[in-house]
């Protein structure tokens, strides 16, 4: 486990070319601004960024409604991977969903560290979308469906930005 570095601040982010830009380069496969202005349009949504030494790099964006949440998309930035980031982006989403019992994310079977990641935050399997990613060469790939409690993490640092 990485543990977070000082230099990380979490934020609100309702910024769509910003998330966009951030998706883009952290996925072959990237949302453009038009679906993230789309997101952050329907109630519930919750979207939280982290800089690191002021450059943004990455978010998290999910939803809530009634007693369930679930991750639309995380993404950190390569250049700024293996810092703790996602696990503190998550951290403070539990914090924020308040209501919620259960939360859901879907996670490309083959990507290891994202799988690794979840399991160590408590997610469990529920089920597989077969072929449910599409790859830049054509070919697809399942999706895991994961599913764990919200539990309210450790208090994470935070700064707001205006």
């Amino acid at each position: 486990m990485t543990a977070p570095q000082h230099d990380i601040e979490i934020f609100e982010l309702r910024a769509p070319a910003v998330l966009a830009q951030l998706h883009r380069d952290s996925f072959e496969n990237c949302w453009d601004e038009n679906a993230f202005a789309g997101l952050l349009d329907v109630p519930g949504a919750v979207c939280l960024a982290a800089a690191a030494a002021g450059t943004p790099a990455g978010f998290v964006l999910a939803r809530q409604a009634a007693d369930e949440a679930e991750i639309l998309t995380i993404c950190v930035v390569p250049a700024a991977r293996r810092r703790g980031i996602a696990r503190q982006l998550m951290d403070c989403l539990s914090q924020r969903l308040t209501g919620s019992e259960m939360l859901y994310l879907e996670v490309d079977e083959r990507n290891r560290a994202a799988r690794a990641l979840y399991r160590s935050l408590g997610f469990e399997t529920a089920g597989t979308r077969k072929g449910y990613y599409a790859k830049a060469d054509g070919s697809r790939a399942d999706a895991l469906l994961l599913r764990r409690g919200v539990v309210e993490q450790k208090s994470v640092p935070r700064q707001a930005k205006p």
